[in-house]
């Protein structure tokens, strides 16, 4: 479903086929630097599961339309937005062991 959308940016609700866009997110050492271990696949698809998919969702997926070709990135209920090459500091990612 598509909360809103501009002429650069779509916002929707997260999907099971973000799953790979998250992984590569969540694995990526320089992004979770200053908020914890990387996530390995099952812990990523945990958090979008708990996170994403939860009812309300947490967090939501913003789509970029610029000239560059589109990405997909998490923004928070609390208005933080993950980018593909780092998070924002107040950003919190949830872990499940």
């Amino acid at each position: 479903m598509i909360l809103t959308e501009g002429a650069r940016v779509r916002l929707r609700m997260m999907r099971r086929e973000d799953a790979d866009e998250l992984y590569a997110l969540l694995s990526d050492e320089a992004v979770m630097r200053w908020l914890e271990p990387p996530f390995n696949r099952a812990q990523a698809e945990r958090f979008l599961e708990q996170a994403g998919l939860s009812e309300p969702p947490l967090i939501y997926a913003a789509e970029n339309f610029s000239a560059t070709p589109s990405t997909t990135t998490m923004m928070s209920t609390a208005g933080s937005s993950a980018g593909c090459s780092s998070l924002p500091f107040g950003t919190r990612a949830m872990r499940t062991k």
